[in-house]
Parts: C-alpha cells; structure tokens; sequence
C-alpha cells in the first residue's frame, strides 16, 4: 500500500465469501412477493461463479415485467446449451480438477480474448462455440459426457438423484458463514 501511495493504512473488517460452483436447480421464486436474486435466485454461472452480469440483466427483466404486467414475476432463460458446457466442465473441475488449470489456459492462449468473455457471458453463436471447443483438449469433455451423462444416469437409477455441489470445505470463520444463508443452505444441500 506505501507504493501505491497510502503511508499509512488499517483494515477495519474483512469480507468473506464462497461463490458455488453448481448446476443445481434454484427456485427463482420464492412465493408471491419474492424473487431471489443473485445466487438464491440462480443467477451464478455455474462453471465461473460470475453473477454481477446476470443480476443487472435480471433485475432489468423483473423492471419491465412490472412496467409492462404489473408483475414481477418472468421466467429467466438461460440458453441449454451453457447449461451443458457448465455441466460438463463442473464434472471436470469435480472429478480430475488437476486438468482445469491446462484447460483454462488452452483456452485463453488459443482464442481471441473478446471471443471468450463473449462465450462466458453467453453472448456467442453456437458456430463461435464450436471454434472454441474445437481449440481445447477433447479427452476431458468427451469423459465428463460419458461419466455424467451416461455412467451417472446408471447411478441415478441405482443410489437416487445426485445433486452436486462444488464448494470448499468451510476454511472461513464460522461468523462469516453464519451471514451468508445462501452458503449454509448450499453446504446443509451438499451434504443430504
């Protein structure tokens, strides 16, 4: 901070987080009058944690919503197709997290930087996906398709539904984690 040009300086408090990581399905409404936001709401991107984005678009949808209706209420639309990709590499990140570091640099060392910002606010065409994700290494993704999709559904069928959620086991002060709701019910989930 002396290099930045503040002498002198003190931390009043620290904040505390943990965005999950998941493609579980949240409720974005919560009865008649309440409509979560943010993470609650389902807003997060499940392969990047980013949510800021899909709050200002969402809160702008519920604003024209009741201009239009007098009803806050909207159906959030998210394309199948990230749904999948998030899917897919969650499954990664879970199960050989060891590749996502080759991943994530493969794909912003083989793409135009724009492209890929683009991609991860949703905003490509399924032809710009496709040259993207023929840039990065198959051998992962066609495991995770088969290991989700296919071994999972037999499991499924065996054990009963499996909700994952990728979080890291509590390493923040337990009066941060008392604040976040969103946090305890994740956890409280991801061990049912």
């Amino acid at each position: 901070m002396y290099k930045a040009g503040f002498p002198s300086y003190r931390i009043v408090e620290e904040e505390y987080g943990v965005i999950p990581m998941t493609d579980f399905p949240f409720q974005q409404h919560r009865g008649r009058h309440i409509i979560n936001l943010g993470t609650a709401g389902g807003f997060t991107k499940a392969s990047t944690g980013y949510t800021f984005k899909n709050i200002q678009a969402d809160v702008k949808a519920i604003v024209a919503s009741l201009d239009t209706s007098g009803n806050a209420h909207y159906q959030r639309k998210q394309k199948k197709r990230f749904s999948w990709y998030d899917t897919l590499l969650l499954h990664i990140i879970l199960n050989k997290g060891h590749l996502t570091k080759v991943i994530f640099d493969v794909l912003f060392k083989r793409n135009d930087i724009k492209l890929i910002l683009r991609f991860l606010d949703e905003d490509t065409k399924w032809w710009e996906e496709i040259y993207i994700l023929a840039r990065l290494p198959w051998k992962p993704f066609l495991q995770a398709l088969f290991e989700h999709y296919v071994l999972g559904k037999v499991r499924t069928k065996k054990a009963g539904p499996r909700n994952k959620v990728i979080s890291p086991k509590p390493t923040i002060p337990a009066k941060a984690q008392s604040k976040t709701p969103v946090y305890k019910e994740l956890h409280e989930h991801s061990l049912r």
